[in-house]
């Protein structure tokens, strides 16, 4: 018998850690019969031969060799041929950039072992066995793969490649010798797949490279072996679409190699499956939302048996990720059928305090700093740090360089909600989820202030960084701790103003007010119901009621500061209809606020004194007032309050007929604003822009003034200063001698002011009455009242071309 044989019998079943009795159970023999094949004093039957074959999981490439071994035939393999490469059934998807990235760093010099490192599914093994197909003509002594799929045990890792190389011993040191023999003096490269659960091997790997200068090695792992000498080659996911520029439908495969993937990968179950305007960008979400991952998407693009993307897209989005990414190729390895699995495999290899981490790290929501992570899932002397490098070496987290604020850590999409069962499963969520809020609430109190000073546009980014944590903190209180929701409203309604949220932080205050322990009287509550009349103003609807309150409960909780903020906002939205009411309730905010916050918030209530001297035609007292907020805003670096100081500057030279100068000082104030991307203060310049504009005869700069106007309104759901500019569109048709589209217009203002919460006044419908008479003037009635008809009738369709595409686009 050759005892090559039962050498390697041995050496394959403490591989596997089976025991001589596991093994025979497996084939149905007795562990006398093992014990003497290993011992060379039995030859198995072909049948027992097979048997053994299957369950030591014997690779295809050596299964001839197997076979002729057990049945007693010399079969000597020269030392210097090449394992035999599998090669996939299905292309590679552009990864071009990546294989002449690692295939350069292979042949280099200095590059003696790589490691290619990245999440499960990412396509670390498919590179591999691409990359050594142009490789063979290097390496004259051969270019082995070994799979180390099923070595859980460190020092298991000799005896796998050894085997793989048809090396055996009796003994484990002769077999280490052997190896080294083996690989003495020789040109070979060693591709070692699947490494991360035997991570202390990594030391026998050093040994191996020191003894045989020849040799190279390419491992795949999901984590570094973290070894001198060592480089490291992170596989990117695929490249992605841009979902805000998406190309067109016959460039979107060719420009994305996800949707490519994505699209083959459909067209195999489903012939005559192509991209179409109705399915590109379905497919293009699809592939973000799975982070590029190939096997992700892959098993995505399965599930085209039973939906179109578009269905496929909504159950991705709206349930469990997990429970629909499965059913992979079987001759997939066992860990790579569903993702799941994939995951699992990368979880369990991971200490007691990593597992932990990595399932509070679900609370979060797209991605958090260093100070949010310790802060919200660390622990008394926990090694956070430590913690976190690990997660970040073994491809469960990313580090990401943050060009507006700290560098940020993340998760992909189907990495976080497999954290969050286990966050769950750990009975930790509610505990973790409280952090988390609490932590976003104290970053707003640090934060918001700041939207006042030299760091507005810095923060406001940082702001909006951090949006969806917010939001998930929001809703989270607004289920389960009303008090904290109170807490973050009191502060992100300023933010919510600035970035366009109006609508949406309306719905979040309603919906935490509906809750029964929402009354309480306290300072958070007071600062909420002033934020909500702000909101409410902005979008134009009933106000007052809001502002009388908050200036109630401030008073009841003895909180001055608030009253005054409250009072200077109540005088702000409404100077043009009660200018009396407003002047006095100005005076006092300004009395207190010039003892307790004269830099901070000061500019804004002489900003809405200078208002009441304009409308009251006290243009020098509106001037006096104008230049002591200006001087304050420039003091603290105020942009936004020298940006409204100098629009309210504007509209007192456009009152003195100074239209000229007024166009360039609203346009100044427009500069001021989109230079700290406040996205709702433009409006109203836009439209006082677009006014001296026409007076000046400048129709275009006019009609792009009303229109930037008329999308951040509509966006902020105000109709009825979406309908003043409509009427500004029809002005401007008028001076054009465009009869039918002024008509137009004018029907689609009435119409939109028929939706707003408000009715026009006796002195508003006044104001329009110059305008239908110029237009009637010179139409017939019959034409006239048709065209107004098609206006008022196609109000939606009209706004929908005007303000939807692109309606949130900041500058």
């Amino acid at each position: 018998m050759n005892k090559n044989f039962g050498s390697w019998i041995k050496q394959r079943r403490k591989i596997l850690d089976l025991t001589q009795t596991d093994l025979a159970e497996r084939v149905a023999c007795s562990p006398d019969t093992i014990k003497k094949i290993e011992a060379h004093q039995r030859q198995p039957s072909r049948q027992l031969a097979e048997l053994l074959l299957r369950e030591l999981k014997i690779e295809a490439s050596k299964r001839d060799y197997f076979m002729a071994l057990a049945r007693g035939m010399d079969f000597t393999q020269k030392e210097s041929s090449t394992t035999p490469l599998s090669l996939p059934l299905t292309r590679l998807i552009d990864r071009t950039d990546e294989i002449n990235t690692i295939r350069d760093l292979l042949l280099r010099a200095d590059v003696r072992l790589l490691t290619l490192t990245g999440p499960g599914g990412v396509g670390k093994t498919r590179l591999a066995i691409q990359i050594t197909q142009t490789l063979q003509e290097h390496f004259t002594d051969g270019i082995h793969l070994i799979s180390l799929e099923t070595i859980m045990q460190p020092h298991l890792l000799t005896a796998a490649v050894a085997q793989a190389l048809n090396i055996s011993a009796v003994h484990e040191e002769t077999l280490r010798q052997r190896l080294l023999d083996f690989l003495h003096s020789k040109q070979i490269l060693l591709v070692l797949d699947n490494f991360e659960q035997i991570l202390p091997a990594a030391i026998e790997v050093r040994t191996w490279l020191e003894a045989q200068p020849g040799l190279k090695i390419l491992v795949t792992s999901r984590a570094r072996l973290n070894i001198s000498g060592e480089q490291d080659y992170n596989v990117p996911s695929m490249r992605l679409p841009d979902l805000d520029h998406l190309p067109a439908v016959d460039q979107l495969a060719a420009l994305s190699p996800a949707v490519d993937l994505f699209t083959q990968r459909v067209r195999a179950i489903r012939p005559g499956f192509a991209l179409t305007e109705q399915n590109a960008r379905p497919v293009a979400e699809i592939c973000v939302l799975l982070g590029g991952i190939p096997l992700a998407i892959e098993l995505a693009a399965a599930r085209c048996k039973l939906f179109s993307p578009a269905e496929l897209l909504a159950r991705l989005k709206y349930s469990p990720k997990l429970s629909l990414l499965t059913q992979g190729a079987q001759d997939l390895p066992a860990r790579q059928q569903t993702i799941r699995q994939t995951i699992d495999w990368s979880y369990n290899l991971l200490i007691e305090t990593e597992q932990k981490l990595f399932a509070r790290l679900a609370v979060f929501t797209g991605g958090a700093t260093l100070e949010a992570i310790e802060s919200v899932c660390g622990e008394p002397d926990a090694q956070v740090l430590d913690q976190l490098t690990s997660l970040i070496d073994q491809s469960l987290l990313w580090r990401e360089e943050h060009p507006d604020t700290f560098p940020r850590f993340h998760m992909l999409a189907t990495l976080h909600e497999y954290a969050g069962e286990q966050l769950k499963a750990h009975g930790e969520w509610q505990t973790c989820q409280h952090k988390h809020a609490t932590y976003y609430a104290e970053l707003l109190e640090n934060l918001i202030p700041r939207l006042r000073t030299k760091d507005q546009l810095k923060t406001l980014k940082e702001l909006n960084v951090e949006h969806a944590n917010l939001r998930s903190a929001l809703g989270w209180s607004t289920a389960n701790d009303t008090q904290l929701g109170l807490r973050l409203t009191a502060q992100i309604c300023e933010f919510w103003g600035m970035n366009g949220d109006i609508e949406e932080g309306y719905g979040w205050i309603e919906r935490l007010l509906s809750r029964p322990d929402a009354s309480q009287p306290t300072r958070w509550l007071a600062c909420t119901l002033n934020g909500m009349g702000t909101l409410a103003a902005a979008r134009a609807l009933p106000f007052e009621a809001w502002f009388e309150r908050a200036l109630a409960l401030f008073r009841q909780v003895e909180n001055p500061y608030g009253e005054a903020l409250t009072m200077n906002n109540l005088a702000q939205y409404t100077i043009e209809t009660s200018l009396e009411n407003a002047l006095n309730l100005l005076q006092k905010s300004e009395n207190i606020l010039r003892q307790r916050d004269p830099d901070g918030t000061l500019p804004s209530v002489l900003n809405n004194l200078a208002q009441v001297a304009l409308l009251s035609r006290q243009f020098e007292l509106a001037q006096t007032y104008l230049a002591e907020s200006l001087a304050l805003s420039h003091r603290v670096g105020d942009q936004r309050g020298l940006a409204w100081a100098t629009f309210l500057s504007g509209k007192i030279r456009f009152e003195q007929g100074e239209t000229l100068e007024a166009q360039h000082t609203f346009e100044k104030s427009l500069g001021l604003l989109h230079a700290v991307d406040d996205f709702t203060g433009p409006s109203w310049m836009h439209q006082m822009a677009a006014w001296s504009a026409m007076k000046l005869g400048n129709l275009n700069d006019s009609r792009a003034h009303f229109h930037a106007g008329l999308r951040i309104f509509y966006h902020n759901g105000d109709n009825w200063n979406s309908a003043i500019c409509l009427v500004g569109f029809s002005h401007i048709e008028l001076v054009s001698e465009n009869l039918q589209q002024a008509a137009f217009f004018l029907g689609a203002a009435i119409a939109l002011f028929g939706r707003a919460v408000r009715k026009p006044t006796q002195e508003e419908l006044d104001w329009l009455a110059p305008l239908i008479q110029s237009i009637t003037e010179q139409l017939d009635e019959k034409t006239y009242q048709n065209a107004w008809k098609i206006g008022f009738d196609s109000l939606d369709e009209k706004l929908e071309e005007l303000c939807l595409p692109n309606r949130k686009t900041k500058r």
